[in-house]
């Protein structure tokens, strides 16, 4: 797990089973689960707007965004990746549009002039500039989908190719027409799925005069027929956004799920049938419901998706139930106002960005049941710094706690700190 300016007084995990040291982010009512930190660009994002985010195995989080570089997150600093057409290994462009991970852990950018493969050994970017088409000025490459050997990519808007991750050959798979009626833009064309087992992909059908048709397109990848899915009109309102631009595979359920203007849906690529999810139908029926665009599945299986009126929602499909991701009604709407995307990373972060400039924040988090001590200068009994260095346990029960600013000495009966500076601990000696 990473650690910031912002959270490494967070720190963090001790030796001692069932204890634990934080300091106190300021916006949490006492039920929620997770403790937020927000950046933007006074903390170095590059950024405020339209930022696509990814993890590494190593736990560092690329980020992104059309407006801004492409930065590596340490959890400290965000350190940019510079466009340098003379420097051989540098990333080819600063507009970013997406960002796809292969199975050998490298990254692949999608950028406004073409496509960059970052190598995680030898830490420099292979370049792959989209040629110039005299009809089509497009040159934009947009990764959407990686296998064990492939990773998949929309060029120039209108075409899918994938490349060789081993050999870096690039193949045109097919062409995409007029009559595909998809949203080959960003950012719905992120969310575009290759369903390995039936050999086919899966895009959102686009927008209309008629606020767009509530489907999904199905093109086989062997011979490229076509096969539309509509789902109803749940609120039987003509006038209604009655279409998506974000949706994710469920391999465990072998089921789409999209967040739509009509809630939640489950599409299942057994039988091919959309489910609405009644669970939100309390929301859902509002005059001005309205899906934003993220949507999720975290290391539990839980959907998160963006709605308005009422922020990101958490649905668990093996409970059928739904909560909001806060119960504070404030948080709820700073962090699910203006979503444009969800990610829930390997480490069970969830990472959310926008696209009104609001930057990202980052929910870390906790159990409710692990005991927090925090620094309280007006108790004398109190932890002394948030900076901890080392926990020791002792032989009488008590734990030893190295800080900052000297030595604290818990014991857990009364929850209290005994603190020991330097001055103190040489009168000791």
């Amino acid at each position: 797990m990473m650690l910031s300016k912002k959270i490494r007084s967070l720190l963090l995990v001790c030796l001692t089973p069932g204890i634990f040291f934080a300091q106190q982010p300021k916006k949490n009512g006492p039920d929620n689960h997770y403790r937020v930190f927000h950046w933007n660009a006074k903390d170095g994002l590059p950024s405020d707007i339209h930022n696509v985010m990814i993890k590494d195995e190593r736990g560092f989080l690329w980020i992104g965004s059309a407006e801004g570089e492409l930065s590596r997150f340490d959890g400290t600093r965000f350190k940019k990746c510079i466009p340098n057409p003379n420097k051989r290994g540098a990333i080819n462009s600063g507009s970013i549009l997406a960002l796809k991970e292969d199975s050998l852990r490298n990254i692949w950018i999608g950028t406004a002039i073409g496509l960059s493969r970052y190598d995680m050994k030898a830490d420099t970017f292979t370049n792959f500039i989209t040629a110039i088409d005299s009809i089509n000025p497009n040159r934009s490459v947009i990764p959407f989908w990686s296998t064990s050997k492939l990773v998949y990519c929309l060029e120039s808007g209108t075409r899918i190719v994938s490349y060789d991750i081993y050999s870096l050959k690039r193949n045109s798979i097919l062409l995409l027409t007029e009559a595909d009626k998809i949203q080959r833009n960003f950012p719905a064309m992120v969310y575009a799925i290759v369903d390995t087992f039936s050999n086919c992909l899966w895009m959102l059908e686009g927008k209309s005069t008629q606020n767009g048709v509530g489907g999904l397109l199905q093109i086989s990848l062997g011979n490229g027929e076509r096969k539309s899915y509509v789902w109803p009109c749940h609120k039987k309102d003509p006038n209604h956004r009655h279409y998506a631009e974000a949706m994710q595979l469920d391999r465990k359920r072998n089921s789409i799920w999209i967040n739509s203007g009509d809630g939640l849906m489950e599409f299942s690529l057994q039988d091919k049938k959309f489910q609405q999810i009644k669970a939100l139908n309390e929301f859902v029926k509002l005059k001005d419901y309205r899906d934003f665009v993220g949507i999720d599945i975290d290391t539990k299986g839980k959907i998160l998706l963006a709605t308005y009126p009422k922020g990101i929602f958490i649905y668990d499909p093996k409970t059928e139930r739904v909560q909001q991701l806060f119960s504070d009604p404030d948080l709820q709407e700073e962090i699910g106002h203006s979503n444009l995307h969800i990610y829930c990373d390997r480490d069970g972060i969830i990472w959310t960005s926008y696209y009104r400039h609001r930057g990202v924040y980052q929910l870390l988090p906790f159990d409710p049941f692990i005991k927090r001590y925090t620094v309280n200068p007006k108790k004398r009994d109190s932890l002394s710094n948030s900076f901890i260095h080392t926990i020791i346990p002792s032989v009488d029960g008590k734990i030893w706690v190295g800080t900052d600013d000297g030595l604290n000495i818990l014991d857990p009966a009364t929850d209290k700190f005994e603190v020991l500076r330097e001055k103190g601990l040489a009168q000791c000696g």
